[in-house]
């Protein structure tokens, strides 16, 4: 992915994160992540694509990292693993929900 893209998603979510839906404005990704104007709209025309980029990509970099915690052979082994991917998810990754 490119990085510009990775930035504007990035800052997209940072600002869903902290100011909800409303905050989230090409212009406000823009200035967020120190892109110049206009460089979120070449990826993302439209607001809902803008939003829809935004939470296909959380899904992309929390799945990245969960993976690793859920391939069990035992019943011992799924749940230490369910607790491994709830603890990467809500202490290790918790940049990506606003935290």
């Amino acid at each position: 992915m490119p990085p510009t893209k990775t930035r504007a998603l990035s800052a997209a979510l940072e600002l869903l994160g902290s100011g909800g839906v409303r905050s989230l404005t090409h212009a406000r990704v823009d200035a967020h992540a120190r892109l110049p104007k206009g460089s979120t709209s070449n990826y993302f025309r439209t607001r809902a694509a803008l939003l829809s980029g935004a939470v296909d990509w959380l899904v992309e970099q929390e799945l990245a990292g969960i993976d690793q915690f859920l391939q069990p052979d035992t019943i011992a082994e799924l749940i230490d693993g369910l607790c491994a991917a709830f603890e990467f998810a809500c202490v290790q990754n918790r940049h990506l929900h606003g935290g």
